[in-house]
């Protein structure tokens, strides 16, 4: 046969096929290889909405507190008065940003994103203080993806069973190399209880010898401004504990002989389903 060496040996016939033939199957193999992974994998571009709004500035506005309120550094009592069965209360932390569309006609807010030592630190605060139940971190599920605004953010943590929400941003500070401004939130009355302010603000000579050590490779944030960063989110966290213990020591107990939540079985909380539903968006 033409193109086809055969030999016998011990009764066996071998057939060799020419190179030039393995040639052109190893070709095909790889042809047909290459279509099956295409398929699987097709390259194509995917749509995606694109996000035409830009970064603004996190405004008291914003947070639902007078700016004249967050104005002087520290904590501003808005609300003063003892409350009955407050506490223990869960509190839902949210750190948001601030967009707004090119005429700023449709200003909004989002969760920005929160990394698990950023977790850690808050869940800290409160391993002293019992009557603090619980601290909830938000995200955006369920949550309106083109942005929403500080009251869907209150349900959000009212539905996810927080009596107490902290609401806070980092802001642009003309008076500092960083600041921090928040508000704390009653979800259960919807009132503001506090306005939260902090600055941070580095010596001169850490602040060259950090701005020094800047890796453009490793570190493409400042040193001296990432440093300047942690410690007002880290003097803000701290404004917050204390505030909340103020609080909590001008609570008064439920009146009307309720059960003490700490003992015995706690049921879970009545949650509807179409709260849920809402919740996680389905």
């Amino acid at each position: 046969m033409q193109g086809v060496n055969s030999d016998s040996v011990g009764g066996f016939s071998i057939r060799c096929t020419p190179v030039r033939s393995r040639r052109a199957m190893s070709i095909a193999a790889i042809s047909i290889v290459s279509v099956v992974l295409g398929c699987e994998r097709p390259e194509r571009e995917h749509y995606q909405a694109a996000d035409r709004s830009m970064p603004v500035d996190v405004t008291p506005a914003d947070l639902g507190i007078p700016s004249t309120q967050s104005q002087a550094i520290g904590v501003k009592v808005l609300s003063g008065e003892a409350s009955p069965g407050r506490f223990p209360a869960a509190m839902c932390v949210v750190r948001v940003v601030a967009r707004t569309d090119a005429n700023g006609s449709n200003r909004h807010l989002r969760i920005a994103d929160f990394s698990a030592h950023h977790k850690v630190f808050w869940n800290q605060l409160f391993d002293e203080q019992p009557e603090l139940r619980e601290i909830i971190f938000l995200t955006p599920s369920g949550l309106d993806p083109r942005g929403y605004d500080r009251s869907a953010i209150l349900e959000a943590a009212k539905l996810r069973g927080a009596e107490l929400c902290i609401i806070y941003a980092r802001i642009d500070s003309r008076e500092a190399d960083a600041e921090y401004i928040g508000a704390l939130w009653d979800t259960r009355t919807m009132k503001p209880l506090l306005a939260m302010r902090s600055v941070g603000v580095l010596p001169a000579d850490l602040a060259v010898e950090l701005t020094a050590e800047k890796n453009q490779d490793e570190a493409p944030m400042d040193p001296s401004v990432r440093e300047a960063d942690f410690r007002a989110e880290q003097e803000f966290r701290r404004m917050v504990r204390d505030a909340v213990w103020d609080i909590v020591e001008k609570d008064m107990g439920a009146g009307g002989g309720e059960k003490n939540p700490w003992k015995g079985y706690v049921p879970p909380r009545d949650r509807p389903w179409q709260g849920l539903r809402d919740l996680w968006g389905g």
